[in-house]
């Protein structure tokens, strides 16, 4: 693991164009430093509350696990989601015995092992080329799970330092019991994307809220169609957004190899906050002017008569756009009918072998310019401020190379993303449990009777807020009808992106509260969408109990 560590040092990392700029390793090793020094002042405020509970005796010696850096407690969550075993009475006791699908799965499940829960990021692959029966005007849903399904589920995962080895379960919900289903089964996985292409995941350094996994997905198993259409535009790529971890497991795992390294003990969290940085996807100086820029484009936006809908008519503009341009969809619907035929005729050739056999490099290069084109021009069109800088264009084309996870054409949803923000992890869970009361069967998509049944605006938001941002159920549906793609259902990544609008309408993110470099700087290690940052800058009292987001969604949808 060594070799791991100095070749992912930022100070040995190169730019494109050869070593990092002054500024770039002044910016890093900045960050770097405050990152050590926030860890170090939290280990020892977790140090002081220990001892001072143990001379109080009132509480136990795991008093630990919630505080100001800390994310959600994902061995709560697993354990939780297995309380129904039959025959076990405490989750502490529970064991993954029941979990062993082969041979190769069974561990000494006494050692050491670092607990997580995960999402997917996925996008719908028909928003440019649409097939028939996923046509607008089709009255009846003929197919059942869509792509939105997976965006909808949860996932726990197990790594495993000591041989570098990761599983991934679905936590599935039967009735009202839990069954975590296995989904990536336990192997050694290889970054298949960016900069450290190759290179193995190491639980107890790539684990981290908001990290993002790149993984090429085995085709051994039965995928489902909606799945295998997003894997040919991906090049069967992964993308794992890593929600929660379980920090005191991760940070024992590390300080352990790093001690048999023989790194000197005061050296630890300087070599963490390092090896924390260089997994970022997008270079900290990059990371930082697109945060600043974010702040100023999200401020823009709430500056609007209607915020929501101007967020959501970009989404249209890209989605016609982009089926509109007719060189684009020929290109892809010859890449879409030849996939069909190579996978009908050829079931061991690889989607990346496909995807080259399809376009070639020049085809490729000329498709991503014409998307490039039309991203720049939506945004030319929506007249944000300083969009017109060719510097500011070339930084979110190159930052959405680096998080896009595959060779094709990416999607505008990624790019809207870098544009104004991902929504914080917190808000993306009371959304999760508003669809599923909705949608119980993960189907991924709604019919828009449901938004009758469920929704009502409550009092309170329309009087302080206004009827811009709560909206009545009317006025609700008549934007939904606008907005979606498929006639009378709703998907739910198109209803995630709806209080998308609205949490940027509200501006109660921690991109919204930077007012210096140095919280720039903050952000960019802990990243805007974990918990951790919005504890951070937001304060633990503001996310559990004046969150307007939380208390508008719980009133709205009564959950």
């Amino acid at each position: 693991m060594l070799s791991h560590i100095e070749d992912n040092k930022p100070e040995n990392l190169q730019d494109d164009g050869g070593q990092m700029s002054s500024t770039h390793g002044d910016i890093t090793h900045r960050i770097c430093s405050d990152l050590e020094n926030m860890w170090r002042s939290e280990h020892a405020k977790n140090v002081s509350d220990y001892k001072e509970n143990l001379r109080n005796q009132t509480t136990t010696t795991t008093t630990t696990t919630r505080d100001v850096g800390n994310t959600i407690t994902p061995k709560q969550l697993v354990d939780y989601s297995l309380r129904q075993i039959p025959g076990l009475s405490r989750p502490s006791k529970q064991t993954m015995d029941h979990l062993i699908v082969g041979n190769d799965i069974q561990t000494n499940l006494n050692s050491s092992r670092i607990w997580f829960t995960a999402r997917l990021l996925v996008f719908d692959s028909s928003d440019i080329v649409q097939s028939k029966r996923q046509s607008k005007y089709t009255s009846d849903m003929e197919w059942t799970n869509s792509i939105s399904s997976f965006a909808l589920r949860n996932f726990i995962g197990i790594g495993f330092p000591h041989d570098s080895t990761i599983a991934l379960y679905e936590d599935h919900k039967t009735g009202v019991s839990s069954k975590p289903l296995p989904f990536l089964r336990r192997s050694v996985y290889h970054c298949a994307w960016g900069s450290r292409r190759g290179q193995t995941y190491l639980p107890e350094v790539d684990l981290f809220p908001g990290a993002v996994l790149f993984i090429h997905y085995s085709n051994e198993f039965k995928t489902p169609n909606s799945l295998k259409q997003y894997f040919n535009r991906t090049g069967s790529i992964l993308r794992i957004l890593i929600t929660g971890v379980d920090r005191p497991a991760k940070r024992k795992a590390l300080e352990s190899e790093l001690s048999r390294q023989g790194v000197p003990k005061d050296q630890w969290y300087s070599v963490m906050a390092k090896l924390h940085v260089a997994r970022l996807l997008i270079r900290p100086r990059n990371l930082m002017q697109l945060y600043k820029l974010q702040c100023v484009w999200r401020r823009e936006l709430r500056k609007r008569t209607r915020p929501i809908e101007a967020f959501l008519n970009l989404h249209l503009y890209y989605r016609n756009a982009l089926k509109d341009n007719k060189q684009l969809v020929e290109k892809l619907k010859q890449t879409q009918e030849c996939s069909n035929t190579n996978t009908a005729t050829a079931a061991t050739t690889t989607a990346n072998n496909i995807n080259n056999v399809i376009l070639s490099e020049e085809e490729l290069c000329v498709c991503k310019q014409i998307v490039r084109k039309i991203l720049e021009d939506g945004l030319i069109w929506f007249r944000l401020p300083e969009i017109n800088e060719a510097e500011n264009l070339n930084l979110l084309w190159n930052a959405l190379e680096d998080s896009s996870g595959h060779k094709g054409i990416p999607h505008f949803s990624d790019y809207i993303s870098l544009v104004f923000g991902e929504l914080p992890e917190v808000h993306r869970a009371l959304l999760r449990r508003v669809f599923l009361k909705m949608d119980p069967n993960l189907l991924g998509h709604i019919q828009l009777l449901d938004i009758k049944r469920f929704y009502n605006a409550p009092k309170w938001a329309v009087n302080q807020l206004g009827n811009n941002i709560a909206h009545s159920q009317m006025d609700l549906l008549n934007i939904f009808e606008k907005f979606i793609s498929i006639r009378n259902c709703l998907e739910y990544i198109e209803f995630e992106n709806y209080y998308q609008a609205i949490s940027i309408a509200l501006g109660e993110c921690p991109v919204d509260q930077l007012k210096s470099d140095a919280s720039y700087m903050d952000l960019c290690s802990l990243l805007p969408s974990s918990e951790c940052a919005q504890n951070y800058f937001l304060g633990q009292e503001t996310v559990n109990g004046c969150d307007t987001f939380k208390r508008m969604i719980e009133d709205s949808w009564c959950i």
